[in-house]
């Protein structure tokens, strides 16, 4: 049985969110369902790389990290990089992602994060709850209710780092 094209994954923002999210999924067995292919922060390429070899919470990324002309590259596969400040500035149809990751914090709004899908995204996934629960289509807390997910959702929050630390214990 032939295997289906990884997920193609993009991450909007690359502070401690998006350098924890893109580290998590190189550390993953889902690491080959599941493919960051594009990074957009305002940051220079060199300090990116720096802070995705150290890191001070979680030490060295094992493996090699370096840059490769305008590309991030992690263990000999290069992640396209942009340094757009507006979800407009981003051609991101021509980089052909079927999920963009959300971790700047400076989204939160509907109207804002409609810039995204008008953009190109097809869908969101935010790493912090949407600023009213209209702003997203679904927050979801996995291990608690993922399974109400139904697919046609766009616009998907993960609540927040306090929500799934605490809720799956409760």
């Amino acid at each position: 049985m032939p295997s289906s094209a990884p997920l193609r994954l993009a991450i909007n923002g690359y502070g401690r969110i998006g350098r924890c999210f893109l580290r998590a999924l190189l550390e993953s067995p889902s690491a080959g369902h599941l493919e960051v292919v594009a990074i957009n922060e305002p940051a220079n390429l060199e300090s990116m790389a720096y802070l995705t070899r150290y890191d001070s919470t979680h030490g060295r990324l094992h493996g090699e990290v370096g840059i490769s002309g305008s590309a991030l590259a992690i263990n000999g596969r290069q992640i396209a990089v942009s340094h757009a400040r507006t979800p407009e500035a981003v051609d991101w149809p021509a980089l052909g992602i079927d999920l963009l990751i959300e971790c700047s914090g400076a989204y939160g709004r509907r109207q804002e994060l409609t810039r995204f899908l008008d953009a190109g995204c097809p869908r969101l996934l935010l790493s912090h709850p949407g600023f009213s629960g209209d702003d997203v289509d679904a927050t979801i807390v996995n291990g608690v209710n993922q399974n109400n997910l139904t697919g046609n959702e766009r616009l998907v929050s993960a609540a927040s780092c306090t929500t799934n630390a605490i809720v799956p214990l409760l």
